[in-house]
């Protein structure tokens, strides 16, 4: 096996970003390929192959696991209790770390049923070995980044564009984040309710949500796409039963993100206190797309859709 490293990344899409930019990061550094494995390690990932969403810009980066589970697991490994069944190990997520405590690596708290050590390897070193994992979840201020080493799949830019066509014309957005986190969107309602009428662009995870939205502003005024489940509680992420569910689950999560980018005014509301963070990460990655255009004339790379790109 070509020297690769296996990013395998947990969490939302921005903490997939996250993952991807950090292992490209490396592997740039060390002279390694990166293969991204999104299709690996239960509910709390994408789920799916990267390459339905994604074409690769670069020949070293890889959206998606192509080698046989013989290959990964003859392969010598980093993490070394890995060795022989990287193909094969279950993880679970570390609980976090209880306020003020402090433990070593707790960025990559995603752990080995088996031998209940970090899925990841020491990123301020090289490695002999062919194969290196890194399974983790984590948001950071890159995420960004790993957008411009990739663009959309027609079939995802078809969709962002049948949407904009919708919108007909400049649309403001607000991300409202409202299922295992809580917004405080009830003050930015209000400011919407007194402003000058406009086309809204509601991205939530939430549809008792998106409904208090309509009542308030106008079915006329608010716009909203993605399919929703009646009762939120896990993040979206977390949802889906049948195939077409998972895709369309993803693409909304991709094309939403790109609307709220692509707005004239965007507007993120802030997490409840004690949630951990100020802002959701889909939030954060939302608004670092908005104020940098030409990651996203990169990532859509279509003449046909300029709206919010000049």
């Amino acid at each position: 096996m070509e020297r690769a490293l296996l990013c395998r990344p947990q969490g939302g899409l921005n903490d997939m970003l996250s993952r991807i930019e950090v292992c490209c990061r490396y592997a740039e550094r060390s002279g390694r390929r990166v293969i991204v494995d999104a299709n690996f390690g239960g509910p709390s990932t994408f789920n799916d192959d990267l390459r339905h969403y994604f074409e690769s810009l670069q020949s070293r980066l890889l959206l998606g696991l192509d080698e046989t589970p013989e290959a990964l697991d003859a392969a010598t490994v980093a993490p070394e209790f890995l060795q022989g069944r990287v193909s094969t190990y279950q993880a679970q997520r570390r609980p976090r770390p209880a306020p003020g405590e402090r433990r070593e690596g707790d960025l990559a708290a995603w752990i080995d049923t088996q031998t209940g050590k970090l899925l990841s390897f020491d990123m301020n070193r090289s490695h002999p070995h062919d194969l290196l994992v890194h399974h983790a979840d984590g948001r950071n201020e890159v995420a960004m980044f790993a957008l411009l080493r990739m663009r959309l799949t027609s079939k995802v830019a078809d969709e962002l564009k049948r949407r904009l066509i919708a919108m007909a014309g400049a649309y403001d957005a607000v991300h409202v984040r409202h299922t295992d986190y809580r917004s405080d969107y009830l003050p930015i309602l209000e400011q919407l309710r007194d402003a000058t009428p406009g086309k809204l662009f509601v991205a939530t995870d939430n549809a008792a949500v998106l409904h208090e939205f309509r009542q308030a502003l106008g079915e006329h005024r608010v716009f909203s796409f993605s399919s929703l489940p009646a009762q939120a509680g896990e993040p979206l992420h977390r949802t889906a039963s049948a195939a077409t569910d998972l895709f369309n689950r993803n693409r909304d999560a991709i094309v939403d993100l790109l609307m709220l980018a692509l707005s004239r005014q965007l507007m993120v509301v802030k997490l409840q206190a004690g949630s951990g963070y100020a802002y959701s990460g889909y939030s954060e990655l939302a608004k670092r797309l908005w104020s940098s255009r030409i990651v996203l004339k990169h990532l859509i790379a279509r003449d046909d859709i300029q709206l919010g790109l000049d």
